[in-house]
């Protein structure tokens, strides 16, 4: 897009509009009337403290499994089969280094 002189550009707006793409358009901001348009904001982007939370959660989850759920988990989330000698812990730890 060429670059235009200020006098040119015109601000603009986002506004809710169901059918468009990512459910908003934008539009001159002199045309904006809040008796018929929505200002569209953009979703919130997830915070780092729930992301922290939801890993200490699936920590708690490996935690209180079983052997047996630990060794499943392995199996169905990851396709991979963990010996039956491994106690919980290194079970735990197998899991961890797979990663998600």
């Amino acid at each position: 897009m060429p670059h235009l002189p200020a006098h040119f550009r015109k601000k603009t707006v986002a506004i809710v509009s169901e059918g468009a793409p990512g459910g908003h358009v934008r539009i001159n901001e002199e045309d904006f009337d809040p008796d018929q348009h929505e200002v569209w904001e953009p979703p919130a982007e997830p915070e780092v403290e729930a992301e922290a939370e939801a890993e200490a959660e699936a920590e708690v989850t490996l935690e209180s499994m079983k052997n047996d759920e630990l060794r499943q988990l392995a199996k169905e989330r990851h396709g991979v089969l963990l010996a039956k000698n491994l106690n919980k812990q290194e079970l735990i730890a197998a899991i961890r280094d797979l990663g998600d």
